[in-house]
């Protein structure tokens, strides 16, 4: 495969910017591209040199070893992005290579997955109590309440939690800062203030006993990776058929049906909900679509 038109790709699309995992993505999709030229003797080794024949080139590729019409689109999606750092941009956008033209499926965008009610919650709790793992019970607590991902809670510092403590009750939101996706930190409004300060206090408390963290690892001994406490806190969660991103969306019902009780029309509650997720205000819709399902 050409190396000099992989690392074109990827030189292209850091300038674009995006979160780690956005450009992990990206550079796994321009090595596929990169092979697939080399496959089809494709003699090209720059972004600027892609035309509509490589990409329907690639299209081709996509569709024949590619299962999953997401992945695909999303591999499609990298290369637009580095042909609009090029300045191809009309080419990106041409309706004659969109995913409908490329025959590369239609989408369906509905959510998969269910918010855990109260009672799933409380059943897995006490299953990582019995497992000696008290510290994820309290992980999925800040999830819940303060609408954290899971990178988010796992790795949040004992000193963070301290300023949450003084900011909820003064401010009722909290400024998360350590984790987020791509570096955008936010500010969460809790929908449940008062139980999302027992959440922190359990937490920092957590923390402080375990050396300022709240991942342990089976010696008891802090997780201070992120990496490690990610795993161990997915891998526990996963063994029990907890479903990812179950309290997120557990998180997402509580804030819109709040800001529908404070007198906050539909859109509204969606654009609350879609921002205290960390999506941005306009992605209300897709909010709805994903996690109200």
């Amino acid at each position: 495969m050409s190396k000099k038109l992989i690392r074109s790709l990827t030189a292209e699309s850091k300038k674009a910017g995006g979160a780690h995992l956005t450009l992990e993505a990206r550079h796994q999709a321009y090595a596929d591209f990169g092979a697939a030229m080399f496959r089809a003797n494709v003699q090209i080794h720059s972004a600027d040199q892609i035309g509509g024949r490589e990409l329907r080139v690639y299209a081709v590729h996509l569709n024949a070893q590619v299962k999953s019409v997401g992945t695909r689109q999303n591999r499609m999606a990298a290369i637009r992005v580095a042909l609009t750092q090029v300045g191809k941009s009309s080419l990106a956008k041409d309706p004659n290579y969109s995913n409908a033209a490329l025959g590369l499926g239609k989408r369906c965008r509905d959510g998969t997955k269910t918010a855990a009610s109260p009672e799933v919650v409380s059943t897995i709790k006490s299953k990582v109590e019995k497992l000696d793992r008290g510290w994820i019970a309290t992980v999925m607590e800040l999830e819940e309440t303060v609408g954290l991902r899971r990178s988010e809670a796992v790795c949040v510092p004992a000193f963070r939690l301290r300023q949450w403590l003084k900011q909820l009750p003064k401010e009722g939101r909290v400024y998360v800062v350590d984790g987020t996706k791509g570096g955008r930190e936010r500010f969460v409004e809790p929908p449940h203030p008062a139980r999302a300060l027992e959440a922190i206090k359990s937490a920092l408390a957590a923390a402080e006993a375990n050396g300022g963290y709240l991942a342990q690892y089976d010696d008891g001994s802090p997780a201070k990776s992120k990496k490690s406490a990610l795993g161990m806190y997915s891998s526990c969660l996963n063994r029990l058929g907890f479903q990812g991103h179950a309290l997120r969306y557990s998180f997402t019902r509580a804030v819109r049906k709040r800001g529908l009780e404070e007198g906050l029309t539909e859109n509204q509650a969606l654009a609350a909900a879609s921002r205290n997720l960390g999506h941005g205000e306009g992605r209300g819709r897709y909010v709805k679509q994903v996690y109200l399902k």
